[in-house]
């Protein structure tokens, strides 16, 4: 993988993630510019229209720009 690829997370999934990650950074890093400084990431909701259904689904991504900030994320949270 590199930082061109989004990690994708289902909502309940990242709902996990976001509580962690709360309860240990705090929640000052719910603002955009402090979570891409301190962690290395921003999330952004996806949807998306698969081909064999009439509703969206929706995705949650994170966009890294630090690959040494994806790993630490990877070993931490995956």
């Amino acid at each position: 993988m590199n930082l061109n690829t989004p990690l994708e997370f289902e909502p309940y999934r990242w709902q996990e993630i976001w509580s962690e990650l709360l309860s240990v950074h705090g929640p000052r890093i719910a603002h955009r510019a402090i979570c891409k400084r301190e962690l290395g990431f921003t999330h952004r909701l996806h949807k998306y229209l698969p081909p064999d259904q009439e509703w969206y689904d929706e995705k949650i991504c994170l966009d890294f720009y630090d690959e040494a900030a994806r790993t630490m994320f990877m070993l931490k949270y995956l």
